[in-house]
């Protein structure tokens, strides 16, 4: 699933639409699994491109509820163990340690939430939609988060472009 381009439009894009380019390969299967992405089709992507996925799939759901947002949009990543795998390894590996803690945070944060919200025979967005102001420490923690996302996803998008640049074999094939 490598995206065919010529060299020298690869190294004319900026950060952002690199990732977008490289994605796309990804984003038209993701979009024939309903919005979802299949562990079959996550484990015939590169290592790159199992990251760069995961990072835009994030990205593109950071809207005006942030963390929370996640936890509501997002709940079939948050429940498949090979996905963070790809986080913690390849996100430690080009943004370093900083950016792999906060996704170990976010996971920790939303396994909390979801266990106290299902104690409750509930969905953790049905169950914290109604009762939020009940935990202080959890809207504290979300707060938290959505700070470290704002200057962490922009460092982010950077790393993972310079990754891209350095192992373009992981992303793309050429086109003479």
């Amino acid at each position: 699933m490598l995206v065919t381009i010529q060299k020298h439009v690869f190294e004319t894009l900026d950060d952002e639409r690199l990732l977008i380019v490289c994605n796309e390969p990804i984003a038209h299967q993701v979009d024939k699994k309903m919005v979802r992405i299949s562990t079959d089709i996550f484990y015939t992507l590169t290592e790159g491109q199992r990251s760069l996925f995961l990072f835009q799939t994030f990205d593109r759901h950071l809207g005006q509820h942030g963390v929370y947002g996640w936890f509501c949009h997002l709940e079939y990543l948050f429940a498949h163990g090979p996905f963070w795998n790809v986080v913690d390894v390849y996100i430690r590996r080009v943004a370093g340690k900083e950016a792999s803690t906060f996704f170990i945070q976010l996971r920790a944060l939303r396994d909390k939430m979801t266990e106290l919200a299902q104690r409750n025979g509930r969905k953790i967005c049905d169950y914290f939609g109604e009762h939020m102001s009940d935990y202080p420490d959890f809207q504290r923690e979300m707060e938290e988060l959505d700070q470290v996302v704002i200057t962490l996803f922009p460092e982010l998008r950077s790393a993972i472009a310079r990754d891209i640049r350095k192992h373009p074999e992981q992303f793309v094939m050429w086109h003479h």
